[in-house]
C-alpha cells in the first residue's frame, strides 16, 4: 500500500498530466510515477518526483520545446526538490537492455533550473523501468505491470553495478552530505534487489542491511541523514569502501 502524497503534490501531478496531454495528445501512451513517491519514502524537502513517460513516436523539436516551456520549474513550480522526467519510446519498455534508449530527459527544480538531454541511452533506466513494472503508479495509460517487460536478473545486476560505479566516480564532486547518505542507501538497496529481485526504497534498503549488519555505523548514519537528523558527516573513504563492498556482493550473485 502506497502512502498518500501531500495534496500539493497531487495537484501538481494533475497539472503535469494536463500539460503532457496538451502537448503530446495521443502520442503519449503512458506516464508513470515511480521512485520514493510510490515507495512511502517521499519527503518534499529531500526527494525528487520521478516520472517515466512512454510515447508512440519520436518527439518533434516543437514538442520538446513546449514540454520544456510548460514543465520547467520557472513556469510550473515543482513542490519538491525537483522533477526528474525521462521519455522513452513505447517499444523500449517491452525489450529492456543495458543501454536503455530515451528520446528526451528533463531535470528541473529551484536549484537545478532546467537541464535537458536529447535522445540517448542510459543504464540507470533499466532500474527505473523495473521499478515501474513492480510499483509505479500510472498517471496515464495501462498499469505498468502490463506494459514493462520483466528485467532479466543479470541485466538488473549490471545496471545496478554501473549506477554504483557512477556514485563512486562522483563522490569527490558532490558536497551535500545527503548525497553521500543516498549513495550508501542506494548501495544497500541494490544488494537487496540483487538478492531478492525486488527494488525497495532507500530507507527500506538501509533497514534491510542493518537487520543483517546491526553494527554498521555508516548505514545507521546514512539513515539518520535520510530522515533529516543532523548526523555526523559520512567519511568519504568509508562511503567509497561501502560501495566497493556492495559491487563485489552483486558481482558474486
Amino acid at each position: 500500500m502506497q502512502a498518500p502524497l501531500p495534496p500539493a503534490i497531487e495537484a501538481y501531478l494533475g497539472r503535469v498530466v494536463e500539460r503532457f496531454e496538451g502537448v503530446l495528445g495521443e502520442k503519449l501512451t503512458g506516464l508513470y510515477l515511480h521512485g520514493s513517491a510510490v515507495q512511502s519514502d517521499f519527503q518534499a524537502d529531500r526527494s525528487d518526483l520521478d516520472l517515466l513517460a512512454l510515447v508512440s513516436n519520436a518527439l518533434s523539436e516543437s514538442e520538446r520545446s513546449d514540454l520544456i516551456a510548460q514543465l520547467s520549474h520557472s513556469a510550473h513550480t515543482v513542490p519538491a526538490v525537483g522533477l526528474e522526467l525521462i521519455i522513452c519510446r513505447s517499444e523500449a519498455a517491452r525489450a529492456p537492455m543495458l543501454e536503455y534508449p530515451f528520446v528526451f530527459a528533463l531535470s528541473t527544480g529551484r536549484v537545478w533550473g532546467a537541464q535537458v538531454e536529447a535522445a540517448g541511452t542510459c543504464s540507470d533506466l533499466v532500474v527505473h523501468a523495473e521499478l515501474c513494472r513492480q510499483q509505479a503508479r500510472a498517471l496515464v495509460g495501462p498499469p505498468a505491470a502490463k506494459i514493462f517487460a520483466p528485467t532479466p536478473r543479470s541485466l538488473l545486476h549490471s545496471a545496478m553495478i554501473a549506477e554504483l560505479r557512477w556514485h563512486q566516480h562522483n563522490l569527490s564532486e558532490k558536497a551535500a552530505a545527503l548525497w553521500d547518505a543516498n549513495a550508501v542507501l542506494n548501495a544497500a538497496r541494490s544488494v537487496h534487489a540483487a538478492n531478492t529481485g525486488r527494488i525497495v526504497s532507500k530507507t527500506q534498503g538501509g533497514q534491510w542491511w542493518l537487520e543483517r549488519h546491526p553494527c554498521d555505523d555508516l548505514v545507521t548514519k546514512a539513515l539518520a541523514r535520510r530522515g533529516g537528523a543532523r548526523a555526523e558527516p559520512l567519511a568519504r573513504e568509508y562511503v567509497r569502501a561501502f560501495l566497493d563492498r556492495a559491487i563485489c556482493v552483486i558481482e558474486r550473485l
